[in-house]
């Protein structure tokens, strides 16, 4: 693999995350107008034309504006190929914790549960 930036050996070179840092502390305005299009959809990044999400969530009501929580997720009850934010939900992170199957490793780290099997998070199996 290697960074799309440049061709160098690493996904991201550092002079290319160096390059992308100066840009977003000279561009704050282009930077906030990015902020939310990126969802992820069944394992792939996608950009949106716009920000979906409106900052409450649909099951405890709590809300970004009023401080309550950072941030919300946008969380898939059901998958359509042909419109990425159909069967979608906005909710906070304790309220989607609960909705993912996730449990927690003998470690205490998050993990992935893949039937019998308990994965941590950022392992990847082959």
């Amino acid at each position: 693999m290697s960074c799309k930036a440049c061709g160098g050996k690493k996904p991201v070179c550092q002079k290319c995350r160096d390059r992308s840092k100066q840009w977003r502390k000279n561009n704050p305005e282009r930077q906030a107008s990015y902020k939310g299009r990126l969802i992820r959809f069944k394992g792939k990044h996608i950009w949106l034309s716009h920000n979906p999400r409106i900052g409450i969530c649909a099951e405890c009501h709590k809300s970004v504006h009023d401080g309550e929580i950072k941030i919300t997720n946008l969380h898939h009850f059901k998958y359509d190929e042909t419109d990425p934010l159909a069967h979608t939900i906005e909710l906070c992170v304790d309220c989607h914790n609960q909705k993912e199957p996730r449990a927690r490793n003998e470690l205490g780290q998050f993990a992935y549960r893949i039937g019998n099997l308990i994965v941590p998070s950022g392992y990847k199996i082959t």
